[in-house]
């Protein structure tokens, strides 16, 4: 480029490079085959059980376990209350089949222990 003058390689360079500087200000461009980085983000779904791990129980799912308390959670695990009066297992009562799994479950390993020993 002397004297103002232009070569085709230099004008090309601009060319491209106001073509990227557009496309980036536009943001991505959708096809019907292709997803965004939006649509794969995990949405909060209420429905979804949550793994929740208590001193008994470890990533037992909880249906309801992102919106509930994880004390609650825990709680439910560890069949601190009744399975009537649990908080829990009243949300939704697919958690039922849960209820005080962390419990049976250290039962069932203390027992299992006393077998070992006699």
């Amino acid at each position: 480029m002397a004297g103002g003058r232009h070569d085709g390689r230099t004008l090309l360079g601009a060319q491209v490079s106001l073509d990227m500087r557009a496309k980036q200000a536009r943001g991505p461009q959708r096809s019907g085959s292709h997803t965004t980085a939006a649509e794969l983000t995990p949405v909060h779904d209420p429905d979804r059980p949550v793994a929740v791990s208590s001193g008994l129980a470890w990533r037992v799912p909880v249906y309801g376990g992102g919106i509930l308390s994880v004390a609650l959670c825990q709680a439910h695990l560890d069949g601190e209350a009744g399975q009537a009066e649990c908080p829990v297992c009243a949300y939704d009562r697919r958690n039922q089949a849960t209820h005080a799994i962390g419990l049976d479950q250290a039962e069932h390993a203390e027992e299992s222990h006393e077998e070992a020993k006699s």
